[in-house]
């Protein structure tokens, strides 16, 4: 359900032209299996912050990409981490285990660079723009010259 959420947006976004951040984690990201978390709740809204400390604290790795809960409906841009065994590890959502996680993980590199870039947490974005650079790093078919010389599309603020 989540893949096809993400797949209706992208499609929309490509036929207005614009570089779409849903069809990145589509070709390289993955659906996760939710579990519910047996930890402390750590600051809600703050869901990209609160995947870094897991993945400094407790060598978890940092996942980006989109979740959903039933109560909502459609995708929101979201962090979590995962285990070793690639279950969801989300402190910040209440009852994780009710909901639906698609995304990308990202070595601990690669989230320590972008945050020492942007002075920001969030690997794929920033709120405002895309990391088109890492995007293109880790997908060089994603993006084209033309897709570079697009406007990325812009992200209102809608992240859980």
């Amino acid at each position: 359900m989540i893949r096809d959420a993400l797949e209706q947006i992208a499609s929309l976004q490509e036929r207005i032209g614009v570089v779409s951040l849903e069809r990145f984690v589509l070709r390289n990201g993955r659906e996760f299996k939710p579990m519910a978390y047996k930890g402390r709740r750590m600051k809600p809204k703050h869901c990209f912050a609160n995947a870094t400390q897991l993945m400094w604290r407790r060598g978890l790795t940092y996942v980006e990409g989109f979740a959903s809960r039933p109560s909502i409906g459609f995708p929101l841009q979201h962090a979590w981490a995962i285990d070793a065994a690639g279950n969801v590890v989300d402190p910040t959502w209440e009852r994780p285990a009710e909901c639906s996680y698609f995304g990308v993980a990202f070595t601990p590199e690669q989230v320590n660079a972008t945050a020492l870039r942007t002075e920001c947490y969030g690997v794929l974005t920033d709120g405002f723009r895309l990391n088109v650079e890492l995007m293109g790093e880790m997908d060089p078919d994603f993006l084209t010259e033309r897709d570079l010389a697009k406007r990325p599309a812009p992200r209102l603020g809608i992240r859980a």
